[in-house]
């Protein structure tokens, strides 16, 4: 097996990742009502960067409904950055294009139904990507976990086969996330809850890995070691998992430091 490694994308495999580009969020489903809860990761990368507000239901099968019409700001250090709610009623708020930087704090603050939340965080610095671990299984290959650096981290691994003959469905990509959080207590690396599936040769592989602050660390470890994982997303929340927002707004703002590649398996 020789992997390549490329920057260019076909235009099938742009088309199967459009959502490629939007940082990484953890939906929550938590067994509360009347509560608001935030889904924000802002990177280093040079781009509008988006918050998702929603209010969750208590119950697994029921939508979200989105937190509408809130008054949604960014304070980099002592400059306010506004962020517009777009499409308008959708829950999700946009910032102009700018980057997070190591050595900088960032606070989100949000004001909603006559009540304000607050959350502060600092990205960490990122260790640069190691080789990538990719072994034969049948056919196929799958994706396993390596080795990811001295620092605490979660490397997010975004798969596509669309551009190969063995893609017969619309469903021709996967996401698995390895997190790396370094406890020394449970288990020093988190792996997936389930199998990965195969994907065949000529498939393309995006890896981002993220850096981690302490207190994302402590959130990603609750969440983690208390909720059904399954691949990297979590179904539920629990009341303790420990969110860095004021005013018992529930789901956390993360900074973080990225790096990225990509590979083509052959």
């Amino acid at each position: 097996m020789a992997m390549k490694r490329s920057v260019w994308l076909p235009l099938a495999f742009i088309g199967a990742c459009l959502g490629c580009e939007r940082p990484l969020n953890i939906p929550i489903k938590a067994n509360v009502t009347g509560k608001i809860a935030v889904e924000a990761t802002i990177t280093n990368e040079n781009r509008s960067q988006m918050v998702r507000l929603y209010q969750p239901h208590a119950a697994l099968n029921e939508p979200d409904l989105p937190a509408s019409g809130a008054d949604v700001t960014i304070m980099i250090n002592n400059t306010e950055l506004p962020l517009t709610e777009f499409p308008v009623g959708s829950g999700y708020y946009h910032s102009a294009p700018f980057r997070a930087l190591f050595g900088n704090t960032y606070t989100l603050i949000i004001k909603w139904h006559d009540k304000v939340y607050v959350g502060t965080d600092s990205p960490q610095p990122v260790e640069p990507l190691q080789s990538i671990n990719v072994s034969s299984a049948g056919d196929g290959y799958i994706l396993n976990q390596s080795n990811s650096g001295q620092l605490a981290n979660f490397i997010e691994n975004r798969i596509s086969w669309a551009n190969t003959s063995a893609c017969t469905s619309g469903n021709c990509f996967e996401t698995v996330i390895f997190y790396d959080l370094k406890n020394i207590d449970v288990n020093e690396v988190f792996k997936p809850g389930k199998s990965v599936e195969t994907f065949p040769s000529g498939s393309y592989i995006i890896r981002r890995k993220h850096s981690v602050s302490e207190i994302y660390k402590s959130y990603l470890r609750a969440m983690l070691s208390e909720t059904e994982w399954r691949g990297g997303y979590f179904d539920v929340q629990r009341d303790n998992a420990t969110s860095n927002m004021s005013g018992g707004c529930l789901g956390f703002f993360a900074t973080t430091t990225v790096v990225s590649d990509t590979i083509i398996v052959k």
